[in-house]
């Protein structure tokens, strides 16, 4: 929470995105006896969710039952399908800021099922004018070619690399018409946490290949 504090001073964060049901992705929501949940240290007012999942995991039902006990402290709870579908009070487009808009994406799989939990990730395009940022949380392969067909997809200014740099992320299908400019990948760079197989390892050189045809600037956290 120290990293949100210097950006969040009035202890209220206006939206929030949970995009699947993966522990790396929700523990932070879930909190724990030394860590306590996002929605217990802050005010959330908007929390915008995956509307499928697969997962039973105890990190899951603290989640679901600290999002709920957030909602019943006056927050509003909408799942990425509802915001595609403008239902419940819910919408496609925020205006986040003046002049910024944050627009939910259609992601096949917030109706379908996937062997793959990635694939449940809610979808969000910013936009600023003719500037866009694109983040597709650990969608996989078979999401991106979904989203490129669902939607209708500008090039950006800004991708966020796709499951943490992954191999089968970023694909060529959402790359050759997203051409970013600029390529973030957030993951703990290198580290053998997951996998001890070092071209699955974040960031795979599999991405940056693909990457390098659009861009040469590519953003690592480490």
């Amino acid at each position: 929470s120290a990293y949100i504090d210097r950006y969040c001073t009035d202890g209220v964060l206006e939206y929030v995105i949970a995009t699947h049901a993966d522990q790396d992705h929700i523990a932070g929501f879930a909190g724990s006896s030394s860590s306590p949940s996002i929605f217990e240290r802050y005010e959330c007012e908007v929390i915008i969710d995956f509307p499928r999942t697969d997962k039973t995991s105890q990190t899951y039902q603290k989640y679901v039952e600290n999002r709920d006990a957030e909602v019943e402290a006056g927050a509003k709870h909408y799942t990425a399908l509802q915001c595609c579908n403008n239902e419940d009070g819910a919408q496609r487009v925020f205006e986040v800021s003046d002049g910024i808009e944050m627009e939910i994406l259609y992601n096949y799989y917030y109706e379908n099922s996937s062997p793959d939990e990635n694939n449940y990730s809610v979808c969000l395009m910013f936009n600023q004018g003719d500037k866009h940022f694109l983040f597709t949380g650990d969608l996989e392969e078979e999401g991106e070619k979904y989203l490129v067909e669902n939607n209708d997809l500008p090039e950006v200014e800004l991708f966020k690399a796709g499951h943490h740099g992954s191999k089968t992320s970023s694909t060529d299908a959402l790359l050759s018409v997203i051409k970013p400019k600029i390529v973030c990948v957030c993951c703990c760079a290198g580290t053998d946490e997951y996998t001890d197989t070092p071209a699955n390892q974040f960031p795979t050189q599999d991405m940056i290949d693909r990457v390098a045809a659009y861009t040469d600037r590519v953003y690592v956290t480490s």
